[in-house]
C-alpha cells in the first residue's frame, strides 16, 4: 500500500469529517451501511486458543497500532519504519504454515466507541489490505477474554521453559501468576519504544535460547513481536506467542487494575 496515497486520503477525509460536524452517530449510519462481506470472517477466542493449544501454531496479532504502521503512521511507542511496515503487510497477507494470523473482528452488534471511529476512518483501507484466502484468527486473545479463556491459554506453557520477550521496564510481568506453571524461564529484552530498531539482535538472542521442542516464545513487544512471531514460526520446533497485555488484562479481570493503557512504564 502506497503511504503517501494514504496520507492524502485520510488528510481529505479529516477536513471531510470535520465539516460534517462526525460524532458517534455518523459512525453508527457508515458502519450500518457497511458491506461486512469486504472484511473477512475471523475465527473467535476459542477457536483461536484450541488451534494454538492442538495444533502448536505460533500467532501474530494485529491491532489498531500494527494497522496504522502499515498504512506508514507512527504510533505512541512505535515510530513509522518502511523496512516495518513491508514486512507488517508481508506477514498480514502471506500464509506461514505454522503461524496464524490475529485480527481484530469487524462485528456490528459488538463495537465499542473506540472501534466504531476506528471503522469508521479506516475501513476500506484495512479490506484492501488483507487476503481473502488466508484464514484469520482472533487478536482478542490477550485483551477480550474471560478468566476461563486465559486458564485455557496457560496450557500452552505448562511445565516447559519460556524465552520472554518484553521492552526493559514494560507492564510486562515474567513472573505474574499465570506464568507459575513453568519449569523455567529465560528472558530477552530490547526496547520499550522503537523495538523494531533491535529487531537483528532480538531475533538472533531468541533462537539461541528456544532450541529444544520444549520451550515455548512468549512475546510481549509491540508490533516487533507481530513480526518476530512470525519469522520464529519459520523454524518447525519453535512455538512462538505474540501475547501482548495479557497479565494486565488477568490482573484487571481479577484484581480490578487499571485498564493497560492507563498503566505506567517502569523507564
Amino acid at each position: 500500500m502506497n503511504s503517501n496515497f494514504y496520507q492524502l486520503q485520510r488528510f481529505f477525509n479529516r477536513i471531510k469529517w470535520k465539516l460534517s460536524n462526525v460524532n458517534e452517530k455518523t459512525y453508527e449510519s457508515f458502519i450500518e451501511n457497511i458491506n461486512a462481506a469486504k472484511h473477512p470472517s475471523v475465527r473467535s477466542i476459542d477457536e483461536t486458543i484450541e488451534v494454538l493449544i492442538n495444533e502448536k501454531k505460533s500467532i501474530a496479532r494485529y491491532g489498531d497500532g500494527e494497522y496504522f504502521l502499515c498504512f506508514g503512521r507512527n504510533i505512541g511507542f512505535q515510530q513509522k519504519d518502511k523496512a516495518l511496515q513491508k514486512r507488517l503487510i508481508e506477514v498480514l497477507t502471506i500464509e506461514n504454515p505454522n503461524c496464524i494470523i490475529g485480527i481484530p473482528e469487524f462485528r456490528k452488534d459488538r463495537l465499542t466507541y473506540f472501534w466504531k471511529q476506528f471503522w469508521f476512518e479506516n475501513f476500506n483501507l484495512v479490506s484492501k489490505l488483507l487476503n481473502p484466502k488466508i484464514t484469520y484468527f482472533n487478536q482478542s486473545i490477550s485483551r477480550e477474554i474471560n478468566l476461563e479463556q486465559i486458564k485455557r491459554l496457560t496450557l500452552l506453557w505448562q511445565d516447559k521453559h519460556v524465552v520472554f520477550v518484553t521492552g526493559k521496564g514494560s507492564r510486562f510481568n515474567p513472573e505474574h501468576e499465570i506464568f507459575k506453571n513453568v519449569s523455567s524461564y529465560d528472558c530477552v529484552y530490547g526496547h520499550p519504544k522503537n523495538a523494531w530498531q533491535d529487531y537483528n539482535r532480538l531475533l538472533n538472542e531468541i533462537t539461541e535460547k528456544a532450541g529444544n521442542a520444549e520451550t515455548i516464545v512468549i512475546l510481549a513487544i509491540g508490533p516487533t513481536a507481530t513480526v518476530l512471531a512470525y519469522d520464529l514460526a519459520l523454524s518447525d520446533n519453535i512455538q512462538a506467542i505474540d501475547i501482548g497485555h495479557i497479565t494486565n488484562v488477568f490482573d484487571k479481570i481479577v484484581y480490578g487494575a487499571e485498564n493497560p493503557e492507563r498503566l505506567p512504564y517502569n523507564l
